[in-house]
């Protein structure tokens, strides 16, 4: 289900982002210079939900760049709003489950710095139940887009995964390795997904750094080794990432559209998680939560 259900725009402005969808699923370049010619476009996509936010995905390196700026402000928005819905679904489903708290002082601060009302509340964190996670994401030249958008709403997931994850931290690699969020680090949601939009997708892919710098992070803060990795699999740089993956409690991995399906297999299998394949971002927050509620 789409959390964004309901919200609709009028008549002819509706009917011309859904054209515009099923373009950019199918001929995203032709779609991204239909925006470039008519910038409102954007904004037609905006009120269209996880399909809005997948269209844009699929166009956003091929947009202008300064187009790019406005595209990432609207997809941020998406994001934050699709996996706090989702979220907010699967709270009021779990019968006799414990309540999340708002952080009221926080939420007040942050429309203060914003100038307006933020995209999502904050949130005091869950009673500790001994599981973090490390966020793993790809950002080679191969994850251009769409890619780039799943690792975001990976983020904001584990945000607002409540009672199931005790803390979680994010990385981004090539060939080296990116802190974007440490653990015990407070971050809000907005922030997480904006900085991971913000990454230019470039370089080779070492998988095996990057997972042994996530499971470093992890157990020097006394957590079992549990990461999601979300990669289109394409292994070009550094040692075998099969050698890493054994040392992990759970490594599961988000397949973004791929040729790579085996070897993406074959690291959730030796790392004790499973692999997902994520075709659309409509499907993401559902297929997401499977591995959370692991």
């Amino acid at each position: 289900l789409d959390p964004f259900e309901g919200r609709e725009e009028g008549g002819g402005g509706r009917e011309e982002a859904r054209r515009l969808i099923e373009e950019a699923r199918e001929a995203p370049r032709r779609a991204a210079l239909a925006i470039a010619g008519d910038p409102s476009l954007l904004d037609k996509l905006s009120h269209e939900g996880l399909a809005g936010l997948d269209a844009i995905a699929r166009v956003y390196s091929l947009l202008p760049l300064d187009l790019r700026e406005k595209a990432r402000r609207i997809a941020e928005g998406l994001v934050v709003r699709a996996a706090l819905g989702y979220a907010g679904r699967r709270a009021l489903a779990r019968a006799g489950g414990e309540p999340v708290d708002v952080d009221v002082d926080r939420t007040v601060e942050r429309a203060a710095e914003l100038g307006r009302s933020p995209e999502a509340l904050s949130f005091f964190t869950a009673r500790r139940r001994g599981r973090a996670y490390a966020l793993v994401i790809d950002r080679s030249a191969s994850m251009a887009g769409f890619k780039l958008v799943m690792g975001a709403l990976a983020g904001a997931s584990l945000a607002y995964a409540g009672d199931r994850v005790d803390d979680y931290c994010v990385l981004a690699f090539n060939t080296s390795v990116e802190r974007l969020k440490g653990l015990r680090e407070r971050r809000d949601v907005e922030e997480v997904v904006r900085s991971v939009l913000s990454l230019e997708a470039r370089g080779y892919t070492d998988i095996y750094t990057a997972l042994l710098e996530a499971r470093r992070e992890l157990v020097s803060h006394g957590y079992e080794p549990r990461a999601i990795l979300v990669t289109d699999a394409e292994w070009t740089a550094g040692p075998n990432p099969l050698q890493a993956a054994p040392l992990f409690r759970q490594l599961h991995v988000v397949l973004v559209p791929s040729k790579y399906l085996g070897f993406a297999r074959a690291l959730a299998e030796l790392g004790g998680g499973r692999v997902v394949l994520v075709r659309s971002i409509a499907e993401a927050p559902e297929r997401l939560g499977e591995l959370l509620r692991e």
